[in-house]
This record gives C-alpha cells, sequence and structure tokens, in this order.
C-alpha cells in the first residue's frame, strides 16, 4: 500500500498530497467494514493521529488491526478496497487499479498474444450502462454467429453486463477452445432481446490488415497502436506499393490507441523527419514536444477514417496528419481523449494506470473531451469508399498542373538548353518501358536528355 500511494503522489498528472491519499484509503477500508456490518470506529483513532509525516505508518497499522480484529477478512479484499478508494480520490475515469488477471489480459490485447475467445471489441458504459459490441473481428466467431457494431450484451453466460468493465467481460468471454458462450443481446430495431450461441476459438488479434483497392488505393486498417504496429504498417506499405498502389487510406475506426511511441513511429512514415508529432505536458515536464524519427518517407495522397470510437493514439496520429500535411478526416467526431497514461506493475502481479501527462495537437489544440471534427462528415459505409476516392484523386493531381505548372516550367527551361538537350518529365510516362522508348528514340536522333524528377521540385 505505501508503494502505491507514493507511486499516486510521485507520478499522477495532478499534486496530491500524501496525508489525503493516506485518508482514502482509511475511507476505503471503513467502507468495506460497514458494508459487512462490521465496526470500524478504531480506524478513527488512527486517522485523528494522521498527518504527513506518520501518515504511512499509520496506515500499515490499520491495516493490520482490521485483518486481527476480523479474521473472516483476507488481506486482498482489504488492500483491494482502500486502493479503489485512493484512486477514486483522483476523479480521474483513465486512471485505474488493474488485478492480475485484468493487467495480464491488457497485455495480451497490446501484444497479439493468441487466445481462446469469439473476437469481438466492446466497451463498457453502454446504452443504460450494459457493454456495447464496437465492432466483431475479421473472419470471428463472433462476425459469423452475427453480432453487429451497435449491439447490447445483456448478459454473458447469464450474468449481467450492467456496470460491467470490458476487462471484467474478458474474463467470462474468454475460456477453453471449442467450448460456448452465451449472451442475451439486444439490437435497434428489434423490440425483443435475443439469444446466441457462440463458440471460443484461438485467435490472435491482428493489429494490421491491408489489402489494394481498385487501381491505385492501399487500404490499411489499423486496430491498436501496440508494439510492432509501426512494424506492421510499414511493410504493408512496401507490399501495397509493390502492386501499384499510390495513395493510401488509414482507417482509424474504433481503434481506442495504444502506446505513443507507436503512433510516432507510424506519423514517421508519412510525415518528414522532425514534423511536430505532439506536444505533451506533465508535472515533471512543463511541455515535451515529440518529432517525428528519421524513417524512410515516401510522399503520397492519404486520408483518415475515423470515428466516435477513435481515441487517443488514433487522434494524435490522425491530428497531427491534418496539421502538418493537410491530411483529410472522413467520418465522425472522435472521442476526445487527450491524457497518457502509464501503466506500473505492482509486486503482486497487478498493477495501476496511471494518468501521467496531457497532450496538444501540434498546433497546440486540447481535444479532451471535445475530439477532432472531419473534415468530411460520413456515416454509410460505402460513403466512405466514395469519398475517399474523390478525395484521393484529386490529391494524385500533380501541383504543377495549377498555376505556375511543371509544364510550363519545362518549357521555359528548355529554351534556356542549346538545341542538341530535350528536358522530360518522369511523371508523364506511365510505364518504365514508355520511358525508355522516348530515351531510345532521343539517342537515335542525336538528342541528349534530361529527365526531371517531381520531388525535384
Amino acid at each position: 500500500m505505501e508503494y502505491l500511494i507514493k507511486l499516486v503522489n510521485q507520478e499522477y498528472v495532478e499534486k496530491h498530497s500524501l496525508s489525503n491519499l493516506t485518508g482514502s484509503a482509511f475511507t476505503g477500508m471503513k467502507k468495506l467494514l460497514k458494508s459487512r456490518n462490521l465496526n470500524s470506529d478504531f480506524l478513527e483513532k488512527y486517522r485523528f493521529e494522521l498527518n504527513s509525516k506518520n501518515s504511512q505508518a499509520l496506515l500499515e497499522d490499520s491495516f493490520n488491526q482490521a485483518l486481527k480484529e476480523y479474521p473472516e477478512l483476507t488481506e486482498s479484499e482489504l488492500y483491494l478496497a482502500a486502493v479503489k478508494e485512493v484512486l477514486s480520490e483522483l476523479k480521474d475515469r483513465y486512471t485505474e487499479f488493474l488485478s492480475k488477471d485484468e493487467y495480464s489480459a491488457m497485455m495480451e490485447s497490446m501484444q497479439a498474444v493468441p487466445y481462446a475467445g469469439i473476437g469481438v471489441i466492446i466497451r463498457s458504459g453502454g446504452k443504460n450502462g450494459y457493454l456495447e459490441v464496437v465492432e466483431p473481428v475479421e473472419d470471428s466467431p463472433a462476425l459469423k454467429a452475427g453480432l453487429k457494431a451497435g449491439d447490447l450484451l445483456l448478459k454473458i453466460n447469464e450474468v449481467s453486463t450492467w456496470g460491467m468493465t470490458s476487462e471484467d467481460a474478458q474474463k467470462y468471454i474468454r475460456g477453453p477452445e471449442g467450448t460456448k458462450v452465451k449472451l442475451s443481446v439486444k439490437r435497434q430495431g428489434r423490440k425483443a432481446e435475443f439469444t446466441l450461441q457462440v463458440v471460443r476459438k484461438k485467435l490472435k488479434l491482428k493489429a494490421l490488415s491491408y489489402h489494394k483497392m481498385g487501381d491505385f488505393v492501399g487500404y490499411l486498417k489499423l486496430t491498436v497502436f501496440g508494439d510492432e504496429a509501426a512494424d506492421e504498417v510499414k511493410i504493408a506499405l512496401n507490399k501495397l506499393r509493390a502492386q501499384g498502389a499510390k495513395a493510401f487510406i488509414l482507417d482509424l475506426r474504433n481503434n481506442g490507441g495504444g502506446y505513443i511511441d507507436s503512433a510516432i513511429d507510424i506519423l514517421s512514415l508519412f510525415l518528414p523527419s522532425g514534423s511536430t508529432a505532439t506536444k505533451v505536458y506533465s508535472r515533471k515536464k512543463p511541455m515535451e514536444i515529440y518529432y517525428t524519427r528519421p524513417e524512410f518517407y515516401q510522399y503520397a495522397p492519404l486520408v483518415i477514417f475515423a470515428n466516435a470510437y477513435s481515441a487517443s493514439a488514433s487522434e494524435i496520429t490522425a491530428a497531427a496528419l491534418r496539421e502538418n500535411r493537410g491530411v483529410k478526416i472522413l467520418g465522425e467526431k472522435t472521442y476526445g481523449k487527450a491524457s497518457v497514461q502509464k501503466i506500473y506493475p505492482l509486486p503482486d502481479g497487478s498493477a495501476v494506470k496511471l494518468t501521467v501527462a496531457h497532450y496538444l495537437t501540434p498546433k497546440g489544440y486540447n481535444l479532451d473531451k471535445r475530439g477532432l471534427q472531419p473534415d468530411l462528415q460520413v456515416s454509410k459505409e460505402a460513403d466512405f469508399y466514395l469519398l475517399s476516392d474523390k478525395v484521393l484523386r484529386e490529391n494524385l493531381k500533380p501541383s504543377w498542373n495549377k498555376v505556375g505548372s511543371l509544364g510550363e516550367a519545362l518549357r521555359k527551361a528548355q529554351k534556356q538548353l542549346t538545341p542538341d538537350y530535350r528536358l522530360y518529365s518522369v511523371s508523364a510516362y506511365k510505364s518504365q518501358e514508355k520511358l525508355m522508348d522516348k530515351l531510345v528514340y532521343c539517342n537515335s536522333q542525336g538528342k541528349k536528355v534530361i529527365f526531371i524528377f517531381e520531388n525535384m521540385f
């Protein structure tokens, strides 16, 4: 307990005194005793003597005294009651205690560790306090069973999900491969709830899926900013370019975030080195600017898909791309989470997730509880692709076809050359073969050729 209280006192983004945090721990223990109809008067003498110098010693004494007075209490439940009250003192919905199982499940979701489940992304705090389906995972048992985005899960194996966190739900949804999960589902447009039996299957949540769309678009859907996300995006970009992709869609819908370092590594693939990725401020550092890192950067038109479940690292990424290079965001207003959490493992295998900083967009916009407004409001799935195709095609038109075109620049430059030189733009040739044909022809006419590449301008 002493370690956790000091951790909150030293690392949390806002300052809270040791005595106040310790007082909250006393309150938590007292609430537990009262809920069991046990006398808690003996705790008052400890609280009366409480001050900043003796708070930790008094808390330890009172903790041991409670266990001595009431042998039916376990050390872990008393500790948990105290911890939860300490964290509730912060009034921060993103700071939370994670049990050993919850911590393990969270790390699995970030690292794409195989597990047996049904493959569904859910969120707590849906309509009337029930769990809501954000999205069934591609090719998953949940999708095949008929679950849809927006469905409410009222019960899991006859256990009500009212007030349940998504981490708590994992304990009921995951289990031995081949066994069934019974879901009570409420769907908009249907009066009565219905039941689905879903068979658990060994799954590995893919952080990224991608494919080529049409003649020139590469589509990438990122579900989480995990450890390996940037490497996966880099590999996907290279493969899509090899298949002829000249423009890209980065789909961040239903992506709740992840590691800020992962977001910066991914931004480094889409922005020149040294571009501002985000600005972060904390108690220890008033303002720290994060820049994109040296990486192979190749410009290509890009659009972003986002919705109300795009949060945190997704919003950092979308905002940086829009503010640095004018990338259009299609979809809905994003979630609005502008805080950074760090997970601190505790000695017993549990962990605490603390808010340690807040961030701003490169231009200084605080999107906390406000989110990012899209450039184009889109809700229907088909409209995402129709509008993105239009935006990308417009961005594929080289800037030199507008005012001050490359064609005009080439004509002016040609006049400055001697007659035995010919000046051509590489972009005017659709294939390497046609480019070589032009070179061979010019050589046969005794002309010297200068080819201009787009990035020379």
